[in-house]
């Protein structure tokens, strides 16, 4: 068994201009798509960690959050930051499992 951990990478410098359930979306999307290129199914997330600009944040996450995974979701963290790079709102790193055999 692997356990790939990953995080949204910022892919484009004007995320700053995005709205926040924007960069949400576009966070929780890149995640989705690293995974999808390692293999590993939403449902085997074992941990997710949310990094917020903004804990006042939380409530519009956690809603954009449960259309990305389904129950019983991933373990997760989140927390708020004094600043995130390239001015965003939000990162997300994970940790998937994967079956190796």
């Amino acid at each position: 068994m692997t356990h790939p951990w990953l995080s949204d990478p910022i892919r484009r410098e004007s995320w700053q201009e995005e709205s926040t359930e924007d960069q949400i979306r576009l966070a929780l999307k890149n995640v989705m798509a690293v995974l999808a290129k390692a293999n590993v199914p939403a449902n085997n997330v074992a941990s997710v960690t949310v990094y917020l600009a903004d804990i006042r944040d939380f409530s519009q996450m956690n809603l954009i959050y449960q259309e990305f995974f389904e129950e019983p979701y991933p373990a997760r963290s989140c927390v708020e930051v004094s600043a995130l790079p390239k001015g965003v709102r939000i990162m997300v790193s994970a940790i998937g499992v994967k079956a190796s055999f």
